[in-house]
Parts: C-alpha cells; structure tokens; sequence
C-alpha cells in the first residue's frame, strides 16, 4: 500500500495519474462493471439510482447540503490501512477549465472546494487539515465524468 505522505506529495504535486488501486480492488472493479453490463445497467445510473439517490435542489456550488453526498470511494487508491478514500459527490457542475491542457478545473473552483474541506473536515470533524488532500481528476483520467466528485484522502 502507499503511505498517506506519498499519495499526499503526488496529489500537492498534481501527479495523481500515479495513485493506483490495488490488483484485488481492480478485479473487484472490472466484476462490478461486468455484473451492472449483464444486467443492463450502466455504472452511472447504478450510481445515481442505487448509491446517490438524487436529484439537485440548487445548481451553485455548495449552497445547499442535499446537494452533497460523502461517501467511502468503492474502489479506493491502494493506500496504507489507516487512510480513508473517500468521494463527494455534488449536483452542480465543477467543469474543467478552458485554459488547462489537462482538464483540471478552475482556481476558483478549487477555492470553493477547499472551503468546503476546511468547513466540513477540518472545522466540524477535527480532522487535522495537514492529514486530508483532496484533488478533482483531470477530464482524462476521470472514470465517472458524468457526475462531479472530488476525491479525498484522509489520514488517521
């Protein structure tokens, strides 16, 4: 598994091509994926209907919580015991920024997000905020680009 302070350094870095699922979780993922085909149902409306259960009530970025759902990544980063995955998942559009090569969203996106954390992490939870990094895939490497999430590591 990769240490906290590693995947960390690659998500501060913008290296998050190189965080990567264990072997087990991969097959795990690829029998999900072939048991949803069998049956007709695509990972999107599996997510949507299944694990989400939504519909957006407001469009702005986090104004309001029930456009909000936290929830453990299914098929997590291969990462030391002690570190959650986790994913939150959001009703409104976080698109990439026109301007980045790679897809990545905008600053001020990245601003609200953070305020999030801090809000919702850091400040309600008491998670230290020095042991949560958070990054939004690129357009490229996103596996789920119909429905915005960010990706969130946390420590202890």
């Amino acid at each position: 598994p990769m240490p906290f302070s590693k995947a960390r350094e690659l998500i501060d870095n913008g290296e998050i091509q190189l965080l990567t699922r264990s072997r087990e979780c991969m097959d795990k993922y690829n029998n999900h994926r072939h048991a949803l085909k069998s049956k007709g149902v695509d990972m999107i409306t599996n997510l949507i209907v299944n694990e989400l259960h939504w519909a957006p009530a407001d469009y702005r970025p986090f104004a309001s919580e029930k456009d909000i759902v936290i929830t453990r990544n299914s098929f997590p980063y291969y990462l030391e015991s002690n570190t959650a995955h986790l994913c939150i998942w959001v009703k409104f559009p976080l698109l990439p920024d026109p301007s980045s090569p790679i897809g990545d969203i905008s600053q001020r996106n990245k601003d609200l997000i953070e305020r999030y954390i801090q809000k919702t992490f850091v400040e309600w939870l008491g998670i230290p905020r020095e042991n949560i990094a958070w990054f939004k895939n690129w357009a490229s490497l996103q596996s789920i680009k119909s429905i915005p999430h960010i990706h969130v590591i946390v420590k202890g």
